[in-house]
């Protein structure tokens, strides 16, 4: 006992677990081992990290996948071959046929095999780079074996449960090392099992073997080899199945939309799972749940991974068309809902945003909209990424039937001097170019000419003080807006002010600059048309 801390109840405890050792490794029957496997399961059932590396230091990994390996050759007669490699039990072999003691020895090796892993990261680490050769296999054999016994209910005994929810848990901690998902993805048959695992149905809504369909799930949600889930034949179906089965409860359904959201990471992901209506019903279903204050924690949850992967399929610019059209436009109202509930609502004017950038049949449909694109428009003024907000709103505004919307909208926007001004601008140039009806519109509405002035008095955004110029400029070329802004004196000074701006020390190295003052002389030009014209006007040209 001298190795051991000095403290004595925990020397007591180091001492049961050394006893256990010795039991284990001398037991020679079958009923010896099993009494050692029900001690060992007594002092290791515990969640102490510094005990259990202890028994990892002592070796008893490797004393235990030895057993293993024992054990599933002596019963491997009963078993038939596995298209994956490895013994599989066929759908006609009925529990009795493998021996009970050994069912029972195998289960309760595992189990205290996941117990001893609870250890810390360290020795974690060093167990399976001592063992994972050998032990992978067998955890991979397992399951296969007794999953089928579970699948077809012929079993009457928790034995082969209990060894496969053990062996998903021990894949689970392996897969959380550095190395644990690149190693256990060496063995062919790592995401077959993982598959077997989820193609189970509960029988009830409190059937033990959720829990491990749940393991499975987050397990798949961290495997970093995306391309090879996306291959493989099913798999999505599989997810869903476990989300959408009569029994399937809350965790299963967050398990089921965070494993396919994370695979929504991988690009080709985004441009392949669009084409998948299942997966994109599934994803409706989870959005249109009403948005209650006092939802479950869970709830809120699934709600917030399906937003988030409505927005990552909304992404590629491919995918938006056939977002658009699906079941008659239902996933763009969906998420139209969801902003204008303010449930959600960043995910999903994210991609609605996406859409109406890359697809006119989005943009068509939000335009019946005021005050959703009210909405987007506040969410580009106030959010990180409000750029993609603003650059939607461009494209979306000059469209909109409503003029006192469009200038509401656009007076919104100039409160702040970055991207939503600059979309703002863009916007009325836009709108300006549809028709020469349009402009005379735009040239008599007080707010509009109020808007231009402001921006083109905006020195430290040149780019919105050019645009907001050109503007000017172009209600200059007609007789009808002419007349309609000649008399408004803040016009005449607005441009006169551009002018000497173009003049006054550094500025005049801005091509901006240059160009406003450009377009600022030539609407002036075209507002002088007689000799009694502005005082101010004739002072700054021949200035």
């Amino acid at each position: 006992l001298n190795m051991f801390p000095v403290n004595s109840a925990t020397a007591f405890e180091f001492a049961e677990e050394a006893a256990c050792f010795h039991v284990l490794q001398d037991a020679q029957t079958a009923e010896e081992r099993i009494i050692a496997l029900d001690k060992a399961i007594l002092v290791f059932d515990h969640i102490d990290e510094i005990e259990h590396d202890y028994a990892i230091d002592r070796g008893l990994g490797e004393i235990l996948c030895w057993r293993l390996q024992a054990l599933l050759s002596n019963n491997s007669s009963a078993s038939s071959s596995s298209s994956l490699g490895y013994s599989v039990l066929s759908e006609d072999i009925a529990c009795e046929e493998f021996i009970p003691e050994e069912l029972e020895e195998v289960a309760k090796t595992i189990s205290v095999l996941e117990m001893i892993h609870r250890c810390t990261a360290e020795k974690l680490q060093e167990s399976f780079d001592s063992i994972h050769v050998n032990l992978i296999p067998l955890l991979f054999e397992t399951i296969e074996r007794y999953m089928s016994l579970i699948i077809h209910h012929s079993c009457n005994n928790d034995w082969p449960f209990i060894a496969v929810s053990n062996c998903v848990k021990l894949v689970g901690y392996f897969s959380t090392l550095v190395n644990g998902h690149i190693l256990l993805d060496r063995h062919n048959p790592y995401l077959n099992v993982m598959l077997q695992v989820l193609s189970f149905r509960p029988r009830s809504a409190d059937d033990v073997m959720i829990d491990v369909v749940i393991w499975a799930l987050w397990l798949l949600s961290t495997y970093p080899f995306k391309h090879k889930l996306l291959s493989k034949d099913g798999f999505i179906d599989f997810v869903i199945s476990s989300a959408k089965g009569v029994n399937s409860n809350r965790e299963m359904k967050e398990g089921s939309i965070v494993c396919l959201l994370n695979l929504l990471e991988f690009e080709e992901a985004q441009k392949t799972m669009v084409s998948n209506d299942r997966f994109l019903i599934f994803l409706i279903t989870i959005m249109e749940e009403p948005c209650c204050p006092v939802a479950e924690r869970r709830d809120i949850w699934m709600k917030y991974h399906a937003a988030k992967a409505a927005r990552l399929l909304c992404t590629p610019a491919v995918n938006a068309d056939r977002l658009c059209l699906f079941e008659n436009g239902v996933f763009v109202r969906t998420l139209v809902n969801l902003v204008m509930a303010d449930c959600e609502a960043w995910n999903a004017a994210c991609g609605l945003c996406h859409l109406a950038n890359n697809s006119e049949l989005a943009r068509n449909s939000m335009l019946y909209r005021p005050d959703f694109i009210d909405i987007l428009a506040k969410t580009a003024l106030s959010n990180s990424n409000g750029a993609i907000a603003a650059e939607a709103l461009s494209k979306l505004l000059p469209n909109m039937e409503s003029f006192d919307a469009f200038t509401r909208i656009v007076r919104l926007m100039t409160i702040r001097s970055n991207f939503c001004m600059n979309a703002a601008v863009e916007a009325i140039l836009e709108r300006m170019s549809v028709s020469e009806k349009t402009r005379i519109m735009m040239a008599s509405d007080e707010s509009m000419i109020s808007i231009l002035i402001e921006m083109s008095r905006n020195y430290k955004n040149t780019y919105v003080m050019s645009q907001a110029t050109k503007a000017i400029f172009f209600f200059t070329l007609e007789d009808q807006c002419k007349d309609k802004i000649r008399g408004d004196q803040d016009i005449v000074f607005a441009l006169c002010d551009v002018i000497r701006q173009a003049k006054i020390g550094e500025s005049s190295k801005s091509s901006d600059f240059h160009a406003s003052a450009a377009y600022a002389t030539v609407a002036l030009c075209n507002l002088c048309v007689d000799g009694e014209s502005d005082d101010n006007i004739l002072t700054v040209l021949i200035a």
